[in-house]
């Protein structure tokens, strides 16, 4: 008596990976969550090459916001982090002469297909109360915040990470 044989199996093809639209050394990496990327080795790399890009070009912007008022929270660093399937780049505050004590998000980044990103920043009486509230409070009012669509207003769709910075250099809300 004859096998029966089995019928061949059709073989799919994985899905192709999208093409970046526009170079840039910072596309978000497909296929991993926001949560792995936060506690990977390859997440914190990127993390780290983001900053390093980041940090130069936005941190004297922020100076300048309360450069000419003495008694404000000053802007001491910048950091970027991977959370809610977003990339966040917050603000570190600090006062006289405590340090980097208070965290603020001050904008998402959102992936988008090809390796870009929307950006997103904070609302203008989120900057106000941040510069001008104290430390321990800024803490408590933006831990939470951060994923609320609410508290974000968007400035740019579609732009590498490059852009994005140069778009928050260049805009004179920020």
């Amino acid at each position: 008596m004859p096998q029966p044989t089995a019928a061949p199996r059709k073989r799919t093809r994985a899905p192709k990976r999208e093409k970046l639209v526009r170079p840039t050394e910072f596309p978000y990496p497909r296929g991993i969550n926001s949560c792995e990327l936060k506690s990977s080795r390859r997440g914190r790399k990127l993390a780290t090459a983001m900053k390093a890009y980041a940090r130069p070009r936005l941190l004297p912007k922020l100076n300048a916001r309360t450069a000419s008022r003495p008694e404000c929270n000053r802007y001491d660093d910048l950091s970027v982090e991977f959370m809610d399937a977003c990339l966040y780049l917050h603000a570190w505050l600090g006062h006289g002469n405590t340090c980097g004590i208070a965290e603020f998000p001050f904008a998402r980044l959102y992936p988008v297909s090809g390796g870009l990103y929307n950006l997103s920043i904070r609302r203008l009486i989120d900057w106000s109360r941040v510069e001008d509230n104290p430390l321990w409070a800024v803490q408590d009012l933006f831990w939470n915040q951060a994923p609320n669509a609410k508290f974000w207003v968007k400035i740019a769709r579609h732009q590498t990470f490059e852009e994005c910075v140069d778009l928050l250099v260049k805009d004179p809300n920020f």
